[in-house]
């Protein structure tokens, strides 16, 4: 598998100057028109995919974390109250999710039957 940097998924030019267009997208979608929060998503995809990068390491799991995170952000887009900037309460319903996600995963297991009739030594486990 290829390993997967963060500076491959690169932010819009537009997102430091997003904010007013964000709160309209928001304004939005929450009046019906649902199809605007693609708008939301390719403005915010890299971000949140870097994010998720930087908490796994992993391509895959971090495009199924930032996915995740953007689902999120549609199911509880009523609760942003616009008193911060939807940059702010978008990163931070990711990092809660990301963190929810990593949280609920079992860290990898060594099968010690396998390690004894390979016949490695209990110090080799640290390299495997």
């Amino acid at each position: 598998m290829s390993e997967w940097h963060a500076g491959d998924a690169r932010q819009g030019s537009s997102v430091g100057s997003s904010e007013g267009a964000d709160a309209d997208a928001v304004r939005r979608v929450l009046a019906g028109d649902t199809a605007t929060f693609a708008a939301i998503v390719e403005r915010w995809q890299g971000r949140l995919l870097n994010l998720a990068w930087r908490f796994c390491r992993d391509r895959s799991l971090a495009e199924d974390m930032a996915q995740e995170a953007f689902v999120k952000a549609f199911r509880a887009l009523d609760t942003f109250r616009g008193e911060a900037k939807f940059s702010t309460w978008l990163t931070a319903l990711a990092l809660n999710s990301y963190r929810s996600t990593l949280r609920g995963r079992r860290p990898p297991t060594v099968n010690l039957d396998l390690v004894r009739l390979v016949g490695l030594e209990p110090s080799a486990l640290a390299t495997l």
